[in-house]
């Protein structure tokens, strides 16, 4: 196995933060440096895998090989779901500060915040045109919440989705533009689509949990993966019909897949785990603990 040296990357602890709606706590911010990572052939000589920890206000980073290289602590408060895109920008819904976080790779603190008052976000998604859009699973008043959508370059909401006062937690975008959502409206979980990112022809799709959803991805045939929290993976076409394809997995929370389609992530009580897409094999564990709740990959396409 080849490997490769990941320089330059350093990243701040921030002592001092608490879950919950409190802005950022004051703290002692001391800087570490990321050991040398070792990765796979290919994309994954740079791939990162990120893993939110709420309880702990932190967001550990991991080689694709499973190997612990780092942590960011700085300005998180109770970080929920990760998005990071295909020029390694790292999104952090940080839901204790009502924010979203911006990080380019290896950075130490973030260089964009996208501020929406106090609402609580749970997860943040980039749709191909650059639109940023947010799940907030409770409103500014504590009520049901909503999608809040960020226009290219914009730093604070230019519009809001909603549907039947849902609480919004996971969001995915497919590759024409149209955004889903896992939410509960009334009392249980189902999956909100709405066309090409618009409150427009706004639906709910014939998916459904007892409780909770948990989170949702895209994969390359277009296809919707959802994951129950206490279930597996299950694959529906973007009308919500069954594909027949079901993964067994541990409970998952936030699910995505890298670059090439071929890994699922998910995080877990514990972590986080990926599984050989779609064969369902599980290929790599990421301990983290402190209750993770996001999950994202860094294709290390920069």
């Amino acid at each position: 196995m080849k490997s490769t040296v990941v320089t330059g990357l350093a990243v701040a602890v921030l002592i001092g933060c608490s879950a919950g709606n409190s802005a950022v706590a004051p703290g002692v911010v001391n800087e570490v440096t990321f050991r040398h990572a070792r990765a796979d052939a290919g994309y994954a000589k740079k791939a990162l895998v990120y893993v939110s920890q709420e309880a702990a206000n932190t967001i550990s980073v991991f080689a694709l090989n499973g190997q612990r290289v780092g942590t960011i602590s700085m300005a998180m408060n109770y970080p929920q779901g990760l998005f990071a895109d295909a020029h390694g920008t790292l999104y952090v819904a940080n839901r204790g500060a009502s924010n979203v976080l911006e990080f380019k790779r290896g950075a130490s603190s973030p260089f964009k915040t996208l501020r929406d008052g106090t609402s609580q976000p749970e997860d943040v998604t980039v749709c191909p045109d650059g639109t940023v859009y947010v799940a907030n699973i409770l409103g500014a008043s504590g009520g049901a919440g909503d999608v809040a959508v960020y226009a290219h370059r914009s730093l604070r909401p230019t519009r809001r989705l909603s549907y039947l006062g849902g609480f919004f937690f996971f969001l995915a975008c497919d590759a024409q533009g149209n955004l889903f959502g896992t939410a509960v409206v009334g009392t249980g979980g189902t999956v909100i689509e709405f066309p090409k990112g618009q409150q427009r022809g706004a639906a709910q799709l014939p998916i459904f949990w007892g409780g909770n959803p948990a989170g949702i991805a895209v994969d390359a045939a277009g296809n919707l993966l959802v994951a129950g929290q206490s279930a597996g993976v299950e694959e529906f076409t973007e009308t919500g019909s069954p594909t027949g394809l079901q993964i067994a997995t541990v409970g998952l929370n936030e699910i995505t897949l890298n670059p090439n389609g071929t890994l699922l992530l998910g995080s877990t009580g514990n972590g986080a785990v990926s599984y050989a897409f779609p064969g369902g094999t599980q290929d790599q564990t990421y301990g983290a603990g402190g209750a993770p709740i996001g999950a994202a990959f860094d294709p290390g396409t920069n």
